[in-house]
C-alpha cells in the first residue's frame, strides 16, 4: 500500500539518525535504515552494535509499512528531490525479491531492501533507574560536557561523561587531566545512578536538539533517553569514578568577578596571537582590571587587551591557560557575569555561572605553568631575538 510523506519531514529524520549507520562496518545490515509504521506513527531507525538511534512523526495513515534499505542511497536520493511531496510503496519482483518504490513529481526510483528481520535490534533489558528532566538543553549540556573528554585516553573515566541524579539537579560532568566540567539540568521526576556514556554515543546525541520534557532511563549495561519524538539506546561503560568532591573542595575564597562576554571576546582576539602549538592565554589580575595576553615567541606577534573586574577580594595573580579551555567554557555558560577562582599559578583555575551559591555550570581548568610568571612577557620577547639572531635577520 502507499503512504504519501513530505519530503521535507521523511529528510529531517533520516538525517538526525544518518550519523549512527557505519559505512565500513563488518555486518552490511549496520548501513541499513529501517522505515515502519505504528498506530499512526512513522519511524525511522538505524543500530549497530553500541548504538541505536529512532526518530518518529505522525502521519494520518495506519498501516501496515516495513522496509529496509541502504541508509545513504535513499537518504542521498529524496536530498534531490524538489518534489514537495513523495510516494512510498514496498513493491514484489517476480523472482520474489522486494524493492521500496519511490515516486516524486515525475521521477520514480527502485531500491532494493534486504529482508527487516535481518535488522539488528540493540536490546535494552530491564529498567533499573529512570529519570525525567527537562529536554530544553539536555543534548546541549551533554555536549558540552563531551568536549572536555578523550575518547583516546586509555583511562576509562576520561573517555566518557557521567549524568546521575542530584536532589532537584540532574548533573553531567565530563573530565580530562586538562580541564573538566558540570553541567546540571532540571529534574522533572525520578532518580538516576551515575552512569558513563562514551564520547562516541555524547557526539551522536549531539546532533540532535530535544525540547520538552526527556526520559531518561538506565539498564544493567544500557543508557535509554526519549522525547517522544526521538529515541536513542547507547551501550554504556565501566569505569571508576571520579572523587569529584576532592576536586571541586580544591576552590579557595580568592575570587575575581568579570563580565563574561568581555572576556570571550578578548580570549578569542588574543587567540589569534599564539602560536601553532601553544594555544596559551596569560590572565593578568589585580584589583580592578584583568590584562588578557599572548605571545608568539616564534615571530614576534603579540596580543593584549584589559577587561574590567566588577569585584574581587584578593591582590594581583598571573596564570597561563589553555586559550581553547577558557574559550568553550566562557561560550557554554549564559549568565552576564562569571567568578574565576584562582589562588596560585600552578593550581587548577575553577570558573562558574554567577548564580550565588547554586551555580548551574562549573568549570575546572589545568594551568599552563608559566615559569617566571611575571617576568613572562620579556621572557618571551627575549626568545624571539635569540631565535632570530640564529637566523640573522634580528632587527630593532
Amino acid at each position: 500500500m502507499k503512504i504519501k510523506l513530505t519530503t521535507k519531514k521523511l529528510i529531517a529524520a533520516i538525517s538526525s539518525v544518518s550519523a549512527n549507520v557505519q559505512k565500513k562496518s563488518l555486518l552490511p545490515i549496520n548501513s541499513f535504515v529501517l522505515l515502519t509504521i505504528k498506530d499512526s506513527r512513522f519511524s525511522v531507525t538505524t543500530s549497530n552494535e553500541s548504538a541505536q538511534m529512532s526518530q518518529f512523526f505522525s502521519i494520518d495513515e495506519d498501516i501496515e509499512f516495513l522496509a529496509c534499505v541502504h541508509c545513504t542511497l535513499l537518504l542521498n536520493t529524496i536530498k534531490l528531490l524538489k518534489s514537495e511531496d513523495i510516494e512510498l510503496e514496498v513493491k514484489t519482483r517476480k523472482n520474489g525479491s522486494k524493492y521500496l518504490f519511490i515516486k516524486a513529481g515525475r521521477g520514480s526510483y527502485k531500491l532494493d531492501m534486504t529482508n527487516p528481520e535481518a535488522f539488528s535490534f540493540l536490546k535494552f533489558g530491564d529498567t533499573i533507574d529512570t529519570l525525567t528532566v527537562t529536554g530544553d538543553n539536555l543534548f546541549e549540556k551533554i555536549k558540552i560536557a563531551s568536549g572536555c573528554v578523550n575518547d583516546n585516553d586509555v583511562r576509562p573515566q576520561f573517555t566518557a561523561i557521567t549524568i546521575r541524579s542530584e536532589g532537584n539537579n540532574g548533573v553531567i560532568t565530563g573530565f580530562s587531566p586538562s580541564c573538566g566540567t558540570e553541567q546540571n539540568v532540571s529534574v522533572v521526576s525520578g532518580s538516576i545512578k551515575e552512569s558513563f556514556i562514551p564520547k562516541h554515543i555524547c557526539t551522536l546525541l549531539g546532533m540532535n536538539v530535544m525540547s520538552g520534557e526527556t526520559v531518561v532511563s538506565v539498564s544493567e549495561k544500557r543508557i535509554k533517553i526519549n522525547n517522544g519524538s526521538f529515541e536513542m539506546i547507547g551501550t554504556l561503560i565501566n569505569a571508576t569514578p571520579l572523587k569529584l568532591d576532592a576536586i571541586w573542595s580544591q576552590q579557595s575564597e580568592d575570587v575575581y568577578t568579570v563580565n563574561r562576554q568581555d572576556l570571550l571576546d578578548s580570549v578569542a582576539r588574543v587567540l589569534n596571537f599564539t602560536g601553532i602549538d601553544d594555544k596559551m592565554v596569560v590572565l593578568k589580575f589585580d584589583s580592578d582590571q584583568v590584562k588578557v595576553m599572548a605571545d608568539d615567541i616564534n615571530n614576534g606577534n603579540s596580543g593584549e587587551e584589559i577587561v574590567p573586574v566588577i569585584d574581587t577580594n584578593c591582590g594581583e595573580l598571573m596564570i597561563g591557560l589553555n586559550g581553547t579551555f577558557l574559550s568553550a567554557c566562557l561560550r557554554s555558560i549564559s549568565t552576564q557575569e562569571v567568578t574565576i577562582n584562582a589562588k596560585t599559578d600552578n593550581k587548577p583555575v575553577f570558573i562558574q555561572d554567577s548564580a550565588i551559591g547554586n551555580p548551574t555550570q562549573k568549570w575546572i581548568i589545568a594551568p599552563v605553568i608559566i615559569q617566571n610568571a611575571m617576568s613572562y612577557r620579556e621572557d618571551a620577547e627575549e626568545k624571539r631575538k635569540t631565535k632570530a639572531a640564529a637566523k640573522g635577520t634580528i632587527g630593532n
